[in-house]
């Protein structure tokens, strides 16, 4: 194979492989939690159970146990946060970041949509954006 037709093929590759990434960490987990939240529409209340600190570079993971006709089902989540921009005048100047939940410790009670055909599908209301 000549030069050429190999850097070639290693863009294609390299962009095939951007694409997968862009797929699998962005657009993904956007339908995932789409089909969650129209099909999750009976509540119930659960109890955060544990809170596992990602850090800086990894989301914050709550696992809360919550029960179905007397069933008890545990559903872990990543904490979804925002970020507000601080400003000094006009001058941009850092981000705040904070949890959409807002401060959650063990024992917390916290809303939890379930789907009444699979209990075990669920989402953390106040986790939703």
């Amino acid at each position: 194979m000549n030069k050429d037709v190999m850097i070639t093929m290693a863009l294609i590759l390299t962009v095939l492989i951007v694409i997968i990434m862009i797929f699998k960490f962005f657009i993904y987990p956007v339908f995932r939690n789409n089909k969650r939240y129209k099909t999750c529409h009976e509540e119930t209340t659960g109890v955060i159970t544990d809170i596992r600190m990602g850090g800086s570079d990894y989301p914050d993971v709550i696992t809360v146990k919550y029960d179905v006709d007397g069933k008890d089902y545990i559903i872990k989540e990543n904490v979804r946060t925002e970020s507000e921009a601080l400003k000094l005048g006009k001058i941009p100047a850092g981000q705040r970041i904070h949890d959409i939940m807002g401060p959650t410790d063990k024992g917390t009670l916290v809303t939890v949509m379930y789907n009444i055909d699979n209990p075990s599908e669920a989402y953390i209301l106040e986790n939703k954006r």
